[in-house]
């Protein structure tokens, strides 16, 4: 029962972290001054930003997030759980005021700083407690409801981002910019506080009996202090590698689409913020349906499928939109929605079946840490495309899509890859469905298999039985 409360507390701190990383969506009339309310001085606290800046606020979140992803495997190693989750919810907090006192600098330029530098230690801490949460997760949950465990988690940031994304734009146009971020702050607290919270059940129940979990004896004089190192990354297969090129374009583009929609809604169909806030918040929306895949794939694998399925849907979507002329956007957003439900539902979960027990942990930090790098790295070259005055409005979101269409383009691409090895694979760890042993894929491990051992640095083995 102890890893279901580990669950909640974690799944908390996710929906308290999207509400800061996505709120910026939904205020980018605001931010980049070309709000009716900005115009005619209803809201005098507009700071004005380029299109350029607008997205280097999301370029740095994803990319600080990156390296701190990348980090805190490593981080964990040295200080441990604890010491790893007060820093990380430190700089979450400190990330949260930078970015809530911008509008309060004098001129653009101050509160693009603040609010610049409040994204990287949001995502610093935020990222390091995603990748230490989805560690544990892989391990009390392996070989039972992996994929249900990774998709609930999924689906809280999803709730978090339907709650942004429908009521920030509504909220800034009744109580103004600063007013807004205030609340979206006092919201967010929750992070910082169920980070706190996760940690404290990880410590209190991490000393787990590793034959419970993955159905393999470890002797107490077995155990050992986790240790990181670059030589585990060296280690990951070339399953892996392609597993993570489909993260890297589906996420990158799906993520780019969910931060510039509202911009596109409002300046090519005239909606106001709050109405391209509900129908960009349709990603998120019928993303919460992500544990039912999860739960489908417990039940009957399938995995490669599933993923094909959802880049295949996120290219439909995007190519009927870049290409027919006056296509209804909130098709696009459905078939996108569709495709995030399915790809959040299963992907994260392939990770522990197509890599050695010993370095699940590093993998998780990789593949989330090239989420986020494509994260950045698209909205930098979208920001780019966005600010080309010498083209038309109609013309630069055109080429907009065409990009975000070649990338989901290499994403089904990869899919179909993966599959081909998967079926090469004497075990089909993707097809087949989740089992208590470690998949044959994965045999290739130490003898002690580092990452399954508690995660506390300098932890001693006791008589008690790991977390139900």
């Amino acid at each position: 029962m102890k890893r279901w409360w580990y669950l909640s507390a974690t799944c908390v701190t996710f929906f308290a972290l999207e509400i800061s990383f996505d709120q910026t969506a939904p205020l980018v009339g605001r931010l980049t001054g070309q709000a009716q309310a900005c115009s005619n001085g209803k809201d005098a606290d507009c700071p004005h930003f380029s299109a350029t800046e607008f997205n280097s606020l999301y370029v740095a979140l994803f990319w600080a997030g990156c390296v701190s992803a990348v980090c805190t495997g490593f981080f964990i190693g040295r200080f441990g759980v604890w010491v790893t989750t007060w820093v990380s919810a430190s700089l979450i907090s400190l990330g949260m005021i930078f970015f809530t006192i911008g509008p309060y600098m004098t001129g653009s330029a101050g509160a693009y700083a603040s609010m610049l530098f409040g994204r990287i230690f949001l995502a610093t801490g935020g990222f390091a407690q995603i990748v230490l949460s989805h560690q544990i997760k892989s391990h009390w949950f392996f070989g039972r409801e992996l994929a249900l465990a990774f998709a609930v988690y999924q689906t809280s940031s999803r709730v978090g981002g339907i709650l942004a994304l429908a009521t920030v734009g509504a909220m800034a146009e009744s109580v103004g910019l600063q007013n807004t971020l205030w609340i979206t702050f006092s919201i967010s607290l929750l992070a910082p506080i169920c980070t706190i919270l996760s940690g404290y059940l990880y410590e209190q129940h991490a000393v787990m009996d590793t034959t419970h979990t993955v159905g393999i004896h470890l002797e107490k004089s077995e155990f050992r202090e986790l240790q990181f190192g670059f030589r585990k990354i060296q280690r990951l297969g070339k399953e892996f590698w392609i597993l993570s090129g489909i993260i890297f374009f589906f996420f990158g583009s799906i993520l780019t689409l969910i931060a510039d929609f509202p911009k596109f809604l409002a300046e090519q169909y005239g909606y106001s913020e709050a109405t391209a806030g509900l129908i960009t918040g349709i990603i998120p929306d019928i993303g919460v349906l992500a544990p039912l895949f999860g739960f489908i794939i417990d039940k009957f694998g399938a995995r490669d499928i599933l993923n094909l399925i959802a880049a295949g849907l996120f290219f439909l979507g995007l190519l009927f939109l870049a290409a027919i002329p006056n296509f209804l956007p909130f098709i696009t957003c459905i078939f996108a929605a569709l495709a995030f439900a399915i790809f959040a539902g299963g992907v994260w979960g392939c990770i522990p079946v197509i890599t050695a027990p010993d370095v699940v942990g590093v993998a998780m930090g990789v593949g989330l840490s090239l989420q986020a790098l494509a994260s950045g790295l698209f909205l930098l070259i979208t920001g780019v495309l966005l600010d080309q005055t010498a083209l038309t409005n109609t013309k630069r979101w055109e080429i907009f899509f065409v990009f975000l269409c070649c990338c989901v383009g290499l994403a089904v691409i990869l899919s179909l890859a993966s599959m081909y090895f998967d079926w090469k694979s004497p075990s089909r760890p993707l097809r087949s469905k989740h089992a208590l042993a470690i998949p044959s894929v994965a045999a290739d491990t130490n003898p002690v298999l580092d990452e399954l051992t508690p995660l506390l640095r300098g932890e001693k083995p006791t008589d008690y039985v790991g977390p139900d």
